[in-house]
């Protein structure tokens, strides 16, 4: 279980290949929400403790997992967190961060010039 930072600054959780989005938080428990909920229309939720550990799944997907996509986000992550505290050129970011994927995830990256209006 992993917290990703979204491109709004929210908090997305990556477990077992899937993403989730903050539905709800509770006294006891926050509830996730499939991201895919509105393109897919899938139904799974998940629920964690309030300090986002203990994930439980709730609802099933009714879609594969995507761990590649995991990657690309940690990925541009990663390459967002460079452009802020480093002088580093954007390319050069990029492809610092794509030559840490393997190679299924590399085909499925977007191109540079898509990454570099994501970083600024």
């Amino acid at each position: 279980m992993e917290i990703i930072e979204s491109n709004k600054g929210k908090d997305k959780l990556a477990f077992n290949g899937y993403m989730y989005v903050m539905k709800h938080a509770g006294k006891n428990y926050c509830t996730w929400r499939c991201n895919k909920k509105s393109s897919l229309n899938c139904p799974a939720i998940l629920h964690t403790s309030i300090n986002k550990t203990d994930p439980i799944l709730k609802v099933q997907h009714q879609h594969s997992a995507e761990q590649s996509k995991i990657e690309i986000a940690k990925a541009i992550n990663k390459i967002k967190q460079n452009a802020k505290c480093s002088g580093a050129n954007p390319s050069q970011m990029y492809a610092e961060a794509v030559s840490q994927l393997d190679v299924y995830t590399k085909a499925r990256m977007r191109y540079f010039f898509v990454i570099f209006y994501v970083i600024y």
